[in-house]
């Protein structure tokens, strides 16, 4: 909303000595200003001020005052500002640019005015000092929940501000996604848990983690951004989600991944995805050969790694010759669903030592109820995840139980309209409804 102050209004604010607020300010001069008092001045160090814009602030030491009136932080205002501890920012300022603070190492905290309406991307990326972010309750586009920068919503996560000692962080239910170089070099987090409807990671979403040791990705997420996971020296263990399309580039570079399962669903596996990942010896693929593979996707692999493969694959080529410098070996086993009558159920896959995570959807059968799949005609149903422990392809088998209405039906015990009648519902053109 607009502001207007009458003549008077600033005539008496002036008086008593209490000024107008630094949102309405007049924009400082052109100019250079100093870091600590926020006063026009060629003193070093310094920032520079143009059109009301800040920058060139690599300099600046210990607590950093922003001069009233200025409206924007600019792009790279205070990269690699390694000595400035805080800053305040006046809320005539309206926008922060992209890296603005980036590695400024010894930043503690930051208040975001509630004026602030843009946050470009990697803004706080490497203040590895950082503990908190606190946002002014008044604002319309951003929020903090203890001490972590959201938008508004809180369903993009755009920093979490990596001197917090926890070990462990769980995203809010709210969260869909995680911004470009949220979690980057945040050393302190060992177990990191994703929630569900997370949808979607960016470029550098968690690089530099060392400490981080394991991860499941959630479903929804179709696409690993390039450099999500580079340099996660600790990280060994990832679950990748079955509808995943994407690895893109450097994604898990110089992480310690030993094994990994490739959903059927990838298309692309692109430039040093696994580029460095020493440790890594097994890739279990899923389904066929992804259409698009860089050739320096495995490179800096471990020595002799392989590529296991269902025997009916199709696009990896000749068994135990190199595809992508790994070697083709046949090691991931098809699970088919004999439904015994009931509707067609889609085959699955699993890995030796491995799996199946989840049952199918049940087939349906006109007069029966389906109970249970069972791993031989008629035997005990299985439950679900279900570890096969063979190294062959294997069927389950569908158990059927007779739909007793059907049943009574066929011997004629009772009309169906007796028995719709008997059971609570009733007959409308050959149709059911409950009364």
């Amino acid at each position: 909303m607009r502001r207007t102050f009458s003549l008077i209004t600033i005539l008496t604010l002036a008086f008593s000595g209490l000024g107008v607020s630094s949102a309405w300010a007049t924009a400082p001069g052109n100019g250079t200003y100093d870091c600590n008092t926020g006063v026009q001045s060629a003193a070093t160090p310094n920032y520079t001020i143009t059109a009301g814009v800040v920058s060139a602030g690599t300099a600046c030491v210990g607590a950093v005052q922003i001069a009233d009136g200025v409206t924007g932080i600019g792009e790279s205002a205070f990269n690699g500002a390694t000595l400035l501890t805080s800053i305040t920012i006046p809320t005539s300022v309206n926008s922060i640019g992209y890296t603005a603070f980036y590695g400024a190492t010894s930043l503690e905290n930051i208040t975001i005015p509630d004026s602030v309406t843009a946050i470009g991307d990697y803004a706080f990326s490497g203040t590895t000092a950082l503990s908190a972010i606190t946002v002014s309750a008044g604002s319309l586009d951003f929020s903090s929940v203890n001490g972590v920068l959201f938008n508004k919503d809180q369903s993009t996560l755009i920093k979490y501000p990596c001197a917090k000692p926890a070990s462990s962080y769980s995203t809010p239910p709210t969260t869909r996604v995680i911004g470009r170089g949220a979690f980057s070099k945040c050393i302190n987090i060992v177990n990191l848990e994703l929630n569900s409807e997370l949808e979607q990671l960016s470029w550098y979403s968690f690089n530099g983690m060392t400490l981080l040791e394991s991860i499941e990705i959630p479903n929804k997420v179709t696409s690993i951004p390039e450099y999500a996971f580079y340099g996660d020296t600790s990280l060994s263990e990832i679950s990748l989600p079955t509808g995943l399309i994407v690895i893109e580039n450097n994604a898990f570079q110089y992480t310690a991944i030993n094994s990994i399962v490739i959903p059927a669903s990838v298309n692309t596996i692109a430039f040093a995805a696994f580029y460095g990942a020493a440790a890594l010896d097994s890739v279990y693929f899923l389904g066929n050969a992804p259409a698009s593979v860089d050739p320096d996707s495995f490179t800096g692999v471990a020595n002799g790694a392989k590529a296991f493969v269902k025997g009916d694959a199709i696009g990896f080529g000749t068994f135990a010759n190199l595809w992508y410098k790994l070697t083709l070996e046949i090691g991931v086993y098809n699970a088919t669903y004999n439904s015994n009558g009931g509707s067609v159920v889609n085959s699955g896959s699993f890995i030796p030592g491995g799996e199946i995570v989840s049952a199918p959807t049940p087939p349906t059968r006109d007069g029966y109820i389906f109970r249970s799949w069972s791993a031989v005609n008629g035997g005990d149903g299985i439950s679900f995840p279900y570890r096969p422990g063979v190294t062959r392809d294997i069927a389950l088998y569908a158990n059927w139980s007779i739909n007793p209405i059907s049943a009574l039906v066929a011997k004629k015990k009772y009309s169906a309209k007796a028995l719709a009648k008997r059971v609570g519902v009733t007959l409308v053109s050959k149709k059911a409804k409950v009364t």
